[in-house]
């Protein structure tokens, strides 16, 4: 059995077989969390073999008792949590009984937390980087040529036999004096890649919150404070983000949707 975090888009629900769905221990696959636009799931190895195909590495493999153990007490900080029993030699029933949340437990929790909100975090800032970008491979592969002779042009002038055909051509096609459209070419440049040095800075900064973060209870804050997802009651009143300890209106909205970076 393999526990993978992978993109909910990419997953197909109505392809879903549980144990007791298929019959069969070796064909199961099956969503056990979700959230923001992630999800965890366990699939066997003979089903992993045909979608590995489909899914082509946009994946990560978790552990399984951090995939089973996290998902189940996903940002639980009360001394006791619940897990849902399932058999019985009197037939199939399902009952809740409380567990302890041990430190083993809540170190399990921690790290799956934490890889998920390394997934959320990548995939968000991508998103800005190909919007930031907004160009085919192509019009990118250009715009390199684009700098290097409008360097070329700016340092030699066409001397000693420094030749920039592209520059050329554009300035000819958009009528612009070539060296007006080598200066407006550097500094658009200058602009993209401080634009996206500032996007690079942002993400490492997040990330290594969450990497540094060591408990539920402070993952629980930065959910809450960067993807708009509300911690535990109790943890909100004992932080003061209520009203009161029994008025528990939250002081600042927490967004249904959106991020807050």
């Amino acid at each position: 059995m393999k526990y993978l975090i992978i993109k909910t888009s990419l997953l197909d629900p109505s392809a879903f077989l549980s144990a007791e769905a298929s019959g069969d221990e070796r064909f199961i696959y099956e969503e056990i969390f979700t959230l923001l636009n992630f999800s965890c799931i366990r699939i066997t190895e003979e089903l992993f073999s045909i979608y590995k195909q489909i899914w082509n590495g946009k994946y990560i493999e978790v552990e399984s008792s951090i995939a089973e153990k996290g998902s189940i007490h996903f940002s639980e900080v009360r001394d006791f949590g619940k897990e849902l029993i399932t058999g019985g030699s009197t037939g199939p029933y399902a009952t809740k009984v409380e567990i302890k949340m041990t430190p083993e437990l809540k170190e399990k929790v921690v790290s799956f937390m934490k890889l998920f909100a390394k997934e959320v975090i990548e995939d968000e800032y991508t998103k800005r980087y190909f919007a930031l970008k907004n160009t085919s491979d192509l019009e990118s592969a250009s715009w390199e040529i684009q700098k290097h002779e409008a360097r070329e042009w700016l340092t030699y002038q066409g001397s000693d036999n420094h030749k920039t055909p592209f520059l050329d051509y554009l300035s000819l096609e958009r009528e612009i004096d070539k060296t007006d459209l080598a200066n407006k070419i550097l500094k658009k440049s200058e602009l993209y890649e401080d634009t996206l040095s500032t996007l690079l800075v942002e993400m490492q900064k997040l990330l290594k919150q969450f990497k540094n973060a060591t408990s539920i209870w402070d993952l629980n804050i930065l959910y809450e404070d960067h993807f708009n997802i509300m911690m535990p009651q109790t943890q909100a009143i004992t932080l003061g983000r209520t009203v009161s300890e029994t008025d528990w209106t939250r002081l600042s909205e927490v967004k249904a949707n959106g991020f807050n970076f």
